[in-house]
């Protein structure tokens, strides 16, 4: 398990985070360098994967990060 400060992707001036929360857990989907792409890719997703919370954030602190999209979207898929 790994924080939002740990994923801070370099060279992103002021990058925005997307991640969902899905039973207990987040995944970190991506990271955008504008606020308009973060809400759109967390929309997008929001259309196909309804029962998860999906949030936009540009604030990496300890929020602690179960996975990225890949083990979302296999946990989302075993329910």
């Amino acid at each position: 398990m790994k924080t939002l400060r740990e994923l801070k992707p370099n060279g992103l001036h002021y990058p925005v985070a997307t991640y969902a929360e899905y039973k207990g857990r987040r995944y970190l989907i991506g990271c955008a360098s504008d606020w308009f792409t973060a809400e759109k890719v967390a929309c997008d997703f929001q259309q196909v994967y309804m029962e998860a919370g999906w949030y936009t954030t540009d604030v990496f602190n300890s929020t602690c990060i179960d996975g990225r999209t890949k083990a979302f979207k296999q946990a989302y898929n075993s329910k």
